[in-house]
């Protein structure tokens, strides 16, 4: 073929067409083509997504990715894929993106439909960045905001969930979520190998974490006195594989957890401050409302900034006494 009057050869005969197209898509990201000349004929949607779905992968096995969010892109998108899959991504639209996340039957809230949403763009940005394929189509369709998780558990309510536990192994898990911070899926990684000691455990230290690709560095969950009691005991008790296990001795899985605090949700009558990640928000506001630094809490609680933390002030507003005595140690000048 000839673009700007130089020939390319694309691929022999013996090399068939797979090999011209991917050179052809080659020579016309390189050449910075426009989008339409550059993706016709391309691949066809499902094949970028399979396509990002194995490079998530690698990264994963990087430690630059979570398992998690490898498993959400893969529901995603496979849903994606049998809406609009076969579609030449010269020929993908914002609009197939919203139809598909807007249809009736999904009944998605707008947490779900971000995620989703999230999901489909990441893939057809990376097609773009790597030259898989010309300009990304999606790259002006917009998200909707997702919904915050408000709920922040009481003191009281904390009490309760504890008292109503009443096997030691879900207490342990709760207890280390709300007293260090810790994302869930991180707590129920660790194993005794992680564990920073110094005479009595004072961290767990994880390669693979959320923010390994940000910040190059272990994360570490630092343990107060309880924290450090309970992973003491756990590492006797399981000195190889996860420390938490569920009182089957299973590894926890999300949605073990989950299950778990459903019905604790259904026992005492909460809502949805009797998750797992309403005691991680309780204990960043508790910091936040103490005193903490935001820096500190940000380190504390594994962000690689202060972007995320700092949201949790808007949730500063439901603790009046917290106003108060801030309002009470301002000095202002008198001015009569």
């Amino acid at each position: 073929m000839t673009i700007r009057g130089k020939r390319h050869r694309l691929a022999s005969g013996a090399e068939g067409s797979d090999k011209a197209k991917n050179e052809f898509h080659r020579l016309m990201a390189a050449e910075g083509l426009a989008p339409a000349e550059s993706n016709r004929r391309g691949l066809k949607v499902c094949d970028v997504f399979n396509l990002f779905l194995a490079e998530t992968d690698r990264r994963v096995g990087r430690g630059e990715r979570s398992r998690h969010t490898l498993d959400g892109y893969v529901r995603f998108l496979k849903s994606a894929a049998k809406e609009f899959g076969q579609l030449d991504v010269a020929d993908l639209k914002p609009f197939h993106v919203s139809r598909w996340v807007d249809a009736t039957d999904r009944d998605w809230g707008p947490t779900t439909r971000f995620n989703a949403i999230t999901a489909v763009k990441a893939a057809l940005s990376w097609a773009s960045e790597a030259g898989r394929i010309g300009a990304d189509p999606l790259a002006k369709l917009k998200r909707p905001k997702p919904k915050r998780r408000e709920a922040i558990p009481s003191d009281d309510q904390v009490r309760a969930m504890l008292g109503a536990i009443r096997d030691r192994a879900f207490r342990d898990l709760v207890e280390l979520i709300h007293d260090t911070g810790a994302r869930p899926g991180e707590l129920i990684r660790a194993e005794a190998a992680d564990v920073v000691e110094q005479g009595v455990p004072v961290a767990i230290a994880l390669l693979h974490h959320k923010t390994a690709a940000k910040t190059d560095r272990p994360r570490k969950i630092y343990l107060n006195d309880r924290a450090a009691a309970i992973v003491a005991r756990l590492m006797e008790e399981h000195p190889a594989g996860p420390l938490l296990l569920n009182m089957r001795g299973n590894p926890w899985t999300r949605n073990a957890m989950a299950c778990r605090f459903a019905r604790l949700r259904e026992k005492l009558g909460g809502g949805p401050e009797f998750t797992a990640y309403a005691l991680r928000h309780k204990w960043v506001t508790d910091h936040l409302s103490g005193g903490t630094p935001l820096a500190t809490v940000s380190e504390l609680a594994g962000h690689a900034d202060t972007t995320m933390v700092s949201r949790v002030y808007s949730k500063l507003s439901e603790r009046s006494s917290h106003l108060q005595d801030a309002a009470r140690g301002l000095k202002r000048d008198d001015h009569g």
